[in-house]
């Protein structure tokens, strides 16, 4: 995985910040994680945004994943292969089960 991102344009703390935010950290859980101000976070999202021609959130995630700065997030283990049916007044999850 290439830390610099696509020609080498990111540095390693927007790295760590776009790495952290593809896993769904929000701003203040990322500065947390790292040390630093929100705002400092939010800084370096806007200048990747800039230099990734992204528009949100989601663009700018599938570009440092397509540029080998991210990884995809893995979904939960088991949860595509549960069946959700209605049941007395919730949701009972039928692991297995066909009816």
């Amino acid at each position: 995985m290439d830390d610099l991102g696509v020609g080498g344009h990111l540095t390693g703390r927007q790295a760590e910040v776009l790495r952290l935010a593809v896993r769904g950290l929000v701003a203040k859980e990322i500065a947390r994680s790292l040390g630093i101000s929100a705002r400092t976070v939010e800084g370096h999202l806007g200048a990747m945004r800039r230099l990734a021609g992204a528009k949100n959130m989601a663009e700018l995630a599938a570009w440092g994943i397509t540029a080998g700065v991210a990884r995809r997030p893995q979904l939960a283990d088991d949860a595509s292969s549960r069946e959700v049916t209605p049941a007395g007044n919730g949701l009972q999850e039928l692991e297995g089960v066909t009816g």
